[in-house]
């Protein structure tokens, strides 16, 4: 065996030995990640969809509005908005326990804070995330609804008698954000 041949030899077998050393140390461990992070970031965006169903659902049908989450309209929004007193008991909020007693600003800032530290829980993997997806749940993040949550109905007990009448378009900016994550993750099978 001449010079050449054995050089393409001992460069072929290293070569192959490097690939597969290659794909048993990096494809198949990664392949192993992705697929535990799809499945743990699968239950967080089902919570946050969730749980803004779960906030629509409830005003649609404390302001005694018969309609599916999916096609809510600005106009019932803005029904909604002035038969929702922000101080009257809200329905209970059910999870490992119930709480009763509470009002809607209540209401409304707890879920808020769940939905805000699962976006947070979800950003923990934003390296493993596409870009568009991240979009999606900055929309969420940083919707006005969720700034008004902090802002004003922490502080609800400082006003007289408040409505949700000044919540209608930030109420509708969140329902669209929501409506969008869902498809999307429907359309990409994230969920």
């Amino acid at each position: 065996m001449g010079f050449i041949e054995g050089f393409t030899l001992g460069f072929g077998s290293s070569l192959l030995a490097s690939l597969v050393l290659w794909y048993l140390t990096v494809i198949l461990p990664r392949k192993r990640d992705q697929t535990n992070i799809a499945e743990h970031t699968r239950t967080i965006l089902n919570g946050i969809i969730g749980q803004g169903i779960i906030v629509f659902n409830t005003l649609l049908r404390s302001a005694e509005i018969d309609r599916d989450f999916k096609s809510i309209t600005l106009k019932d929004i803005k029904e909604l908005g002035p038969k929702i007193k922000l101080r009257t008991e809200a329905p209970p909020i059910v999870g490992f326990y119930i709480i009763k007693g509470v009002n809607y600003a209540q209401y409304l800032v707890f879920y808020k804070d769940r939905t805000v530290a699962d976006l947070d829980r979800m950003f923990i993997y934003i390296h493993f995330l596409e870009s568009q997806l991240v979009k999606h749940l900055n929309t969420i993040l940083h919707s006005e609804y969720f700034q008004l949550c902090d802002v004003w109905l922490k502080n609800v007990e400082r006003f007289t008698d408040p409505d949700m009448t000044s919540f209608d378009g930030a109420l509708y900016e969140y329902y669209n954000a929501i409506r969008s994550l869902e498809s999307y993750c429907k359309q990409h099978q994230l969920i």
